[in-house]
């Protein structure tokens, strides 16, 4: 079963099961933050690429570089973000687009996403570029 995708823009704000880097195909067991960046198809699934969220606020974890910005926790309904997160543009995932990796029950095709507030969206493209993530979302096949 694949996602209802409700409009996704890049940018929005959702939860995957983020799967661990050696198992692409098996959902992590960390239901996290991520940040959609665009949408493609590998072996013939669609697939959502997400930029990775965590968080773990340590120094030593943050980009020296500027590619990650933090979002304050958000008292919103959705549940999306609940604490306050890093968002690392280095750290791309191609995710399949299917309750497994995106539904809190593994089950329900249906998705919550909240939007980078606005007082973020400056910084949010600023680290966007430091990472050069379009040029990475060129490898992954997606059009901006």
């Amino acid at each position: 079963m694949i996602m209802q995708n409700p409009a996704l823009e890049m940018g929005d704000i959702l939860r995957a099961w983020v799967p661990y880097d050696d198992k692409p195909n098996i959902a992590g067991p960390k239901f996290r933050p991520v940040i959609f960046l665009g949408e493609t198809v590998i072996n013939g699934i669609k697939n959502w690429v997400v930029a990775y969220g965590t968080t773990q606020m340590y120094s030593s974890k943050e980009s020296k570089t500027g590619t990650d910005f933090i979002v304050r926790c958000m008292n919103d309904r959705s549940m999306v973000l609940n604490s306050d997160t890093r968002f690392d543009f280095n750290r791309l995932f191609a995710i399949p687009a299917t309750p497994e990796f995106f539904s809190p029950n593994r089950s329900s095709s249906l998705i919550r996403k909240v939007q980078i507030p606005a007082q973020d969206l400056q910084q949010a493209a600023a680290c966007m570029h430091a990472a050069k993530v379009g040029l990475a979302l060129s490898r992954f096949g997606v059009r901006l």
